[in-house]
């Protein structure tokens, strides 16, 4: 159970974007149980998104997949990620497969939608890229770029052309709920 700790711990700093504190964590939850698939996506994405060391990443998520190929979960982790990365390196062609398995394996995933609205925005389909943020915000009606930041690197250059893609693509900036809040304070 100790190490389910500190993979949960670990995965809620990436949640809120304490990418480099998590990291601490997760390594705490491999050292412990070094062949956790849930440990090792968990540390893919927080170096993804730290954006120093996508290769790291890529060996997470390829362990990841062969300690637990059937899991619906590290599919959908492990997809989502691939893609993260790709979009980041400007591969696009590369992130398209990861992009139709991500859907795939998780239909109902508002960040998975948000994603393809950026892949969608980045590689010309517009039209497509609008229907994305269509889903995503169907899925979590407040969704918006403020709800998105799962997707963003830390680095500068990937997060602004995501969020960039994302605004054009006709995603709110602001959730309904934050501008809720800000009028009754």
């Amino acid at each position: 159970h100790e190490m389910v700790g500190y993979m949960c711990l670990g995965r809620v700093k990436v949640a809120i974007n304490q990418l480099e504190n998590s990291l601490p964590l997760i390594e705490q939850a491999l050292t412990i149980a070094p062949n956790s698939p849930h440990s090792l996506g968990v540390k893919a994405q927080a170096l993804a998104r730290l954006g120093n060391d996508y290769q790291g990443s890529i060996d997470c998520l390829d362990r990841a997949e062969r300690l637990n190929p059937y899991s619906r979960f590290n599919q959908c982790n492990v997809n989502f990620t691939r893609t993260a990365i790709l979009l980041y390196q400007k591969r696009y062609t590369a992130a398209s497969a990861y992009m139709n398995r991500l859907i795939h394996y998780n239909e109902n995933y508002y960040l998975g939608f948000a994603l393809e609205a950026v892949y969608q925005q980045l590689t010309g389909n517009k039209r497509q890229a609008k229907k994305s943020v269509t889903k995503a915000i169907k899925h979590l009606p407040n969704c918006s770029i403020e709800s998105c930041q799962q997707i963003l690197s830390e680095k500068k250059e990937p997060q602004q052309r995501f969020i960039n893609a994302l605004i054009e693509a006709g995603m709110p900036t602001t959730s309904i709920h934050s501008i809720k809040q800000k009028d009754t304070s």
